[in-house]
């Protein structure tokens, strides 16, 4: 079994940045890499599959992951990849414990966070514009993302959500290329529109238009990334009305222009 030491990695290390506790960097694996087999990292982490797709194998069963993914792995968690395509790239973010216990976070929390908030994989991505960008305001900035990470890691709600919540998720997840009105949610839960509107940022942690956007753009990644459609269809095929409106939601959310996230 191989221990990963701080800021190491199975595979090639394209750029990185550390400061206070946190590392983060963009590596590239080739099919390769695969032989490598069971291995974990001395500090937990977070991983974004930022290009390509594979087969990973972890204590409790295997599964695909493909461009847009995101997944948190406890410190000492063994895992290893079964097969990938020819390229993948991974961003991954590591927390020492030092900067844990500074702003009082628990790796049940971050796993938590990763699970819960979208903000999650596309605060990853900011920190990968940044890392691109990688000018004098670059470390700030992503110090600034490291942060707004933690605070919503440590802000997120433990409660379970109400049946009304979880009914709203599952209605929104399920008919995300859709429009779907307040007044149709408050039809299908039985909640009256008024409580949907009040709590929603509660369990949500945005409001209904930027919870329904965002699962447009979470579903767009994939496919601007790993496929040949040109963004016209893209934008089309993920609920939007045009590809300027695609384009901005895109950039907004995730820091990057489609075109050039697709050539990142």
């Amino acid at each position: 079994m191989v221990a990963l030491s701080a800021g190491k990695s199975t595979g090639k290390i394209l750029r990185s940045f550390t400061s206070e506790g946190v590392i983060i960097h963009t590596a590239e694996y080739s099919s390769e890499e695969c032989r490598f087999g069971m291995h974990y990292h001395e500090n937990p982490h977070l991983c974004f599959l930022l290009h390509g797709e594979d087969t990973e194998r972890r204590k409790h069963g295997s599964y695909t992951r493909k461009a847009g993914d995101l997944h948190f792995y406890h410190a000492g968690e063994e895992h290893s990849s079964l097969a990938r395509t020819t390229i993948t790239k991974n961003t991954l973010i590591e927390f020492e414990q030092a900067f844990l216990q500074k702003y009082n976070v628990s790796e049940m929390q971050l796993e938590h966070a990763v699970q819960s908030r979208f903000d999650a994989k596309f605060l990853m991505l900011k920190m990968q514009k940044e890392l691109l960008i990688a000018d004098t305001c670059s470390s700030a900035s992503i110090q600034a993302l490291v942060l707004e990470f933690i605070s919503s890691s440590a802000n997120v709600s433990t409660k379970a959500a109400p049946l009304w919540a979880r009914r709203v998720n599952e209605i929104l997840r399920d008919k995300w290329n859709e429009s779907i009105s307040l007044e149709e949610l408050s039809l299908a839960t039985g909640a009256h529109p008024v409580t949907i509107s009040k709590h929603f940022r509660k369990y949500f942690a945005c409001t209904l238009g930027e919870f329904s956007r965002k699962l447009k753009i979470e579903h767009s990644i994939p496919l601007v990334k790993n496929s040949r459609l040109a963004l016209t269809e893209i934008s089309y095929q993920c609920g939007f009305s045009d590809q300027s409106h695609f384009t901005k939601v895109f950039k907004e959310t995730t820091g990057f222009l489609p075109k050039d996230f697709r050539n990142c």
